[in-house]
């Protein structure tokens, strides 16, 4: 349950970004939003997000009728935040370590070989 704007303003962003994707229209009702994606229309919420994410977009309130609606930045902004919160495989995550890591890795492994063959039996 969502109980601070904090919460609320990144779920709102993605599911403008996810409704513009899936129905290809610019102008969203914020409530109708709301009720599709099961984020509380809290109206103090409504009208923050709309003043606050000006860089990813625009919207209006006009009586009790909240609009929005996502720019080039705002899109792009949403569908990075969906990527974000999908599992990873290991096999991304290792992708995403940096080459220094990937030293430090096979220095380890190269310690640990040597100090295995420096205490193996000869005999």
């Amino acid at each position: 349950m969502i109980s601070t704007y904090v919460e609320f303003w990144p779920k709102m962003l993605v599911a403008l970004a996810e409704r513009e994707q899936r129905t290809g229209e610019q102008h969203a009702d914020l409530e109708e939003v709301c009720r599709d994606s099961g984020l509380p229309a809290n109206e103090d919420w409504l009208v923050r997000f709309i003043n606050e994410n000006t860089l990813w977009g625009a919207g209006s309130v006009i009586g009790n009728h909240y609009t929005y609606s996502l720019n080039t930045n705002g899109l792009h902004y949403g569908l990075e935040l969906i990527e974000k919160s999908k599992p990873k495989s290991w096999f991304q995550r290792a992708k995403e370590v940096g080459p220094e890591w990937y030293a430090v890795a096979i220095s380890l492994l190269s310690l640990l070989i040597s100090v295995v063959a420096l205490f193996r039996d000869k005999t």
